[in-house]
Order: structure tokens, then sequence, then C-alpha cells
């Protein structure tokens, strides 16, 4: 999975979505979901932030696995909507500024969120988000994966023969196309406007 995000640069209306993914503690797949049965991840979360990411400008936050109490419960209702936890642990969070270029990972169930930017800032927060995951072999792709991300993975073999650049569009529009629920009113989303069929 890629994506392309950056954080607002104002304040939002009530009732604006703009922003409200990166806004909102949230795992990205549950955990057995992104997990082996003896617990080594299976997918991997890549945030790289395109201008550097501090406190001011959204920089992404955590929750270190060891703080979090519902961290490999997925049975539980909350933990897909851990913002929505009694006892969500504020005191453990860890902001993740970062320099343009650097390479940040978690795993794909870890609790994390952006905040918003400061009018004080310099400059909005921009990134790029992708996923890498484990072969298929290991861990098979779900068809309910294969609709989310309009394809199933990129085999080495397809990699090495060479990627066509209608496919590279495909893929790199359908990654995009997953945010546009957060950014309703933008019409680079508007699939008309695209000219790639997904």
């Amino acid at each position: 999975m890629l994506g392309l995000s950056s954080s607002p640069h104002s304040a939002t209306q009530p009732g604006d979505r703009v922003g409200g993914n990166f806004g909102v503690p949230h795992r990205d797949t549950p955990y057995a979901q992104s997990h082996m049965e003896d617990g080594r991840p299976s997918i991997l979360g890549i945030w790289i932030p395109c201008v550097e990411a501090t406190t001011e400008n959204g920089c992404m936050y955590v929750i270190p696995k060891e703080r979090d109490p519902l961290w490999d419960d997925d049975a539980h209702r909350l933990h897909r909507a851990p913002h929505l936890m009694p006892d969500f642990p504020h005191a453990h969070m860890r902001p993740l500024p970062a320099k343009a270029g650097t390479v940040l990972m978690w795993h794909h169930s870890t609790i994390h969120w952006g905040t918003s930017c400061s009018a004080y800032a310099e400059e909005p927060r921009k990134s790029i988000a992708m996923s890498f995951r484990l072969r298929e072999a290991a861990k098979p792709f779900t068809e309910k994966d294969t609709e989310l991300y309009g394809r199933r993975p990129l085999t080495r073999a397809e990699v090495a023969e060479g990627v066509p650049v209608e496919e590279r569009l495909r893929i790199c529009t359908r990654a995009l196309m997953m945010y546009s629920v957060w950014h309703p009113t933008f019409e680079g989303f508007d699939k008309r406007h695209l000219g790639v069929e997904l």
C-alpha cells in the first residue's frame, strides 16, 4: 500500500473530515491480521516525511506496544477504536519528530496518529506512507485485501521483469483513492478526472 498525506495548515470547521484519520489514534490493521501465529509481524507500516516533521506541524505519535492494554486483544470491541478506550495510555504516547527523508516504521497494529498543523509552523507536514508484508506463501493475501488494494502484491518476478508504467499509475492511484474519504472536497480525488481504470 502506498499513500501520500499532508497535515492541514489551518483549523478545520466542525464536521470537516480533512485530516481526521491522522488526528485520531488508530491501528491500520488488527493484531491477528498483521502478525503470524507465533507473534512475528507480517506487515510493517512505513512512514517517510517529505519535509521536517515536528511537534508543530503534525509529526506522528505512537503508543509503545508494552503500554497498549489491547495490543494483541483484537477480539475486544475497542481494539479497532483505541481512541475510545477509557484507559487510553496518554501518559505513554511518544512523538516522532523526524528530518525529511527519515524512514520510520512500526507494527501495523501499533496505535499511531498525527496532530494538526499549528498556525505557527513554518510549513505543513507532507509525507509518503506504504506497507511491506511477508510473501503470500507465508501469509496468504485474502480476498478482502485484494478488494481493498485493487490487486495482489507484486511478486519478485514481476518487479524483476519490470512493472509497466500503466500498472504503476494504477497502483499509485488506487492507493491515493484510499484517502479520498478524508478529503471529500478535493477534486483531485474525483475518478472522472484521474483517467485511470481502477
